[in-house]
This record gives C-alpha cells, structure tokens and sequence, in this order.
C-alpha cells in the first residue's frame, strides 16, 4: 500500500478518535482506505458495504459490512431505527456523486452519523465517505485529529 504520509496521518487520527490503537485497525483502515480511494466514482451502498467490510474484517467480523439489526443509540441519542436505515441510505446515496461544497460534504458526513447504518464502525467508515467525496470535488483529504474530537463531535450537536 502506497499512502501519502497524510493518508496516514487521517488514518491514524480517524483510529484514535474512536480510541482503537491496534496494529490490525490500522492496517484494516489502510485497505479500506485503498478500497474507498480506488472506487470512489461511484458510492452507493455496495461501495459502502465494501468500505465498512474491510475496516472491521478482523475487528468485528459477525458485522463487517452488513446493516445493523438492532437499535444503537450515539452521543446519547436514539439512531434510526433498523427498518428505516435502508430508506434513509438511499435517500443518502441519490446525493452522493457529483460536485458538493465542503459544507455539503460536511453535512453529508453528519447525516450519515445520524443514520448510524452499522452496529459499530460508522464514525471510521463515515470520515473515509467525506474523504472519497472531498477528493471527488477536488478538495484535500481532511483529518480530523484526536485532539480536536470535542470541536468534532460539536458538528453533530
């Protein structure tokens, strides 16, 4: 694998805000990165199954990849529940190729966090999202540090 030393650094940052430091979420995110940046023109749900399949491989394989069953609640708020992800995911997915501003990509990354579609991994598969549709509209990779995670999770509030 062939990363930029910023690829890197988004990598390594999108790990630690979810507090996971291993050396195989690391090299999961590698392929899963490599996977996202090498389809990128066309991001629908197989395109984010394949993302999310890969980053949690080893993880959390009974999930990897697959919309959740169950109710999950993030930053104390209830999430879709699971009959409605599939619906909210298409309404997600008819808006995502193309041009956007950063701010629409912004909000786009936020809305796919409201959806919360799998049982564990949204935030690390979410982040690879905004960074496939930042380059798409010819934006620089954007990394969120660990540091900066409370002005981050500002976004969502």
């Amino acid at each position: 694998m062939n990363l930029s030393p910023l690829e890197e650094e988004f990598l390594r940052e999108s790990n630690a805000i979810e507090e996971e430091y291993s050396v195989e979420a690391l090299e999961d995110a590698k392929s899963a990165w490599e996977y996202a940046k090498a389809n990128r023109q066309n991001i629908n749900l197989d395109y984010t199954f394949g993302v999310h399949q890969r980053l949690l491989r080893r993880l959390n394989p009974k999930i990897a990849g697959k919309i959740r069953k169950v109710d999950v609640w993030a930053s104390q708020e209830k999430c879709l529940a699971p009959g409605e992800i599939s619906a909210a995911l298409n309404e997600w997915f008819g808006e995502a190729n193309g041009f956007k501003s950063q701010e629409a990509i912004r909000q786009r990354h936020i809305r796919f966090l409201k959806i919360h579609p799998f049982g564990d991994g949204n935030g690390r598969t979410s982040r690879m999202l905004m960074n496939a549709e930042r380059l798409n509209s010819g934006y620089p990779i954007l990394v969120i540090c660990e540091s900066e995670s409370e002005k981050y999770f500002g976004w969502f509030k």
